[in-house]
């Protein structure tokens, strides 16, 4: 099974950006009352990043439904297209999930596979094969960790502060809409940077610095006025990675939807799974 199948996002975190006195711009012309008007007016951007950084703090749980275009050339006119769907139950800590993916190449049959990720390890089902694999120890070491790499959501909102610039603050009767458009070398920086992080002594062997090169950046993010909870995230990223001495280039979107909050209570790998599950090779 190719690895690059994995890379399905393990868990996707509420971006918390750093505060500002703007105003929120309506971007509806739905009707609504005076006082709802007023209401969605009143809240700056710094009054919704810490509604949404307190409302984040309460999640331990959620579903993840996404949809995922991927676009990668490797310099010599040779490109490939893949389309994924992903649905997700994340528990939040200790970082646990299941994940289903149904993933089709341009131009060939779609392959439908599963994970699986608790104390018990990191387990993914090899449509090829038709046989359940296990990951090694060093790779689910890095996924236990997330958690502790990552931070609060108040660390999250501290780094991205230098971004502020870059935020556009919107509304409309439901939700708040925040959008950061990043690109450069300050950007790039905070990526690898965050990147090694996450990755903790991992990355002390991997070339990051000069295998990774953001090109731009844009998230959106959709907020729900009621709870502050994430209603939606719109990811559109392009990219340059260096590997085996090969540049390849990337584009993807990804757009995601959120509920079920709370709700998930366990993640459980049927004892089969654990006990048939071939290792897969370093």
């Amino acid at each position: 099974m190719k690895l690059k199948w994995l890379a399905a996002p393990l868990c996707i975190s509420i971006l918390m950006l750093s505060a500002c006195s703007e105003k929120a711009e309506p971007v509806s012309s739905e009707k609504g009352t005076d006082s709802t008007k007023d209401s969605q007016k009143s809240l700056t951007l710094e009054q919704v990043y810490k509604k949404t950084t307190e409302a984040a703090g309460t999640i331990k749980s959620l579903s993840i439904d996404m949809n995922m275009d991927q676009v990668t050339d490797d310099g010599t006119g040779k490109s490939v297209s893949v389309k994924s769907e992903m649905k997700m139950d994340v528990i939040q800590e200790p970082i646990s999930f299941y994940q289903k993916a149904r993933i089709t190449p341009k131009g060939e049959q779609p392959e439908e596979t599963e994970s699986y990720f608790t104390k018990d390890g990191f387990f993914t089902y090899d449509p090829t094969s038709k046989q359940w694999m296990k990951l090694p120890d060093s790779l689910t070491a890095v996924l236990k960790n997330l958690p502790k790499t990552q931070g609060n959501p108040a660390d999250q909102l501290r780094k991205l502060q230098q971004f502020v610039n870059d935020f556009t603050f919107q509304t409309d009767n439901s939700q708040y809409i925040l959008t950061l458009d990043a690109s450069g070398d300050k950007f790039n920086d905070f990526i690898k940077e965050e990147a090694k992080k996450n990755l903790g002594p991992e990355s002390q062997n991997l070339p990051i610095d000069d295998a990774l090169d953001i090109k731009n950046v844009k998230y959106k993010y959709y907020i729900d006025k009621n709870t502050f909870y994430p209603k939606r995230l719109i990811i559109a990223m392009e990219m340059n990675v260096k590997t085996a001495g090969e540049e390849i280039h990337s584009k993807q979107t990804s757009d995601s939807t959120f509920s079920n909050f709370n709700k998930v209570k366990a993640i459980t790998i049927p004892q089969k799974i654990i006990q048939t599950a071939e290792d897969m090779p370093q």
